[in-house]
């Protein structure tokens, strides 16, 4: 389905929700294949208060996978491959009703985080590069709504996808001595309609330190404690660690790559050698 522009008739009015954001003509291809709205999916059963929807389960195969963006990377050989990201059609059509649309490569990582095949992403360096080369040259409202994602579903969903990523990012921070603001209250303007589960009111609505805090006693909450404090001394943080189980050895040599002990001072030189008297 392409974007509405509401330009066959007016917006329609659904009697579940407040959303107006559809033509009577795109509104009916739509509810032919699901009754949910397209942006908050509450389930719809009355178009501007008169006519009927029958209730209608989106089938999978209605969802199909297109693609959506590509860029280069170098494999685990050294060779120069093509990585193909695909997002699928409801998210797509969500996202370009929304009151703020978000790039496509921020869809693709809202789907990877929300699969968390760990293993996959960890194995494949497309990834490794999609993170380094693609996601840290957002800046402003992109940038705080990337590390929003990434915050929100390391520590509120446990995602391993998207602490992976969020490392990965705070490791280039340190790198580039270019801390990101952790503290903005700035409302998410976006579509509910783009996850698979509906995040909860603070993820819209609170900072990303917030929902840091939000989690303490987690064990990516203690993760996350030190690269934290070495990117933002002048904020407030726990000055101890909860001892961490063997199971988690696999983000405990990864957060030692994150944040490397310091290089020993360097050797005083030699004295010269004693001058001989004749």
């Amino acid at each position: 389905m392409g974007k509405c522009d509401g330009s066959d008739t007016e917006l329609v009015k659904f009697d579940a929700c407040a959303c107006r954001g559809m033509c009577l003509k795109c509104a009916r291809h739509w509810l032919k294949q699901s009754s949910s709205c397209p942006f908050c999916r509450k389930d719809v059963s009355l178009i501007n208060g008169v006519c009927d929807v029958a209730p209608q389960t989106q089938r999978i195969d209605h969802d199909v996978m297109v693609p959506s963006f590509s860029f280069p990377y170098i494999d685990f050989l050294g060779e120069v491959e093509v990585f193909h990201a695909s997002i699928q059609t409801s998210v797509l059509f969500a996202n370009s009703r929304a009151a703020y649309k978000l790039p496509k490569q921020l869809l693709f990582l809202i789907n990877v985080c929300e699969d968390d095949e760990l293993e996959m992403v960890l194995n494949d360096t497309a990834y490794y590069s999609f993170c380094i080369n693609r996601l840290s040259i957002y800046r402003g409202r992109r940038q705080q709504i990337l590390y929003r994602i990434l915050f929100y579903f390391a520590l509120e969903k446990h995602s391993g996808v998207a602490f992976f990523f969020l490392m990965t990012m705070l490791r280039k921070q340190m790198s580039l001595r270019q801390p990101v603001d952790i503290c903005s209250e700035r409302k998410l303007c976006i579509s509910k309609a783009i996850f698979k589960d509906i995040p909860e009111a603070q993820f819209f609505e609170e900072s990303c330190l917030q929902i840091y805090r939000d989690n303490e006693g987690t064990r990516n909450y203690y993760l996350l404690q030190r690269p934290l404090k070495l990117l933002y001394p002048h904020l407030s943080f726990e000055n101890s660690f909860q001892d961490i189980s063997s199971e988690e050895e696999v983000e405990i040599e990864f957060f030692a790559t994150v944040t490397p002990p310091p290089s020993p001072p360097p050797s005083p030189p030699p004295s010269p050698p004693p001058t001989s008297t004749v």
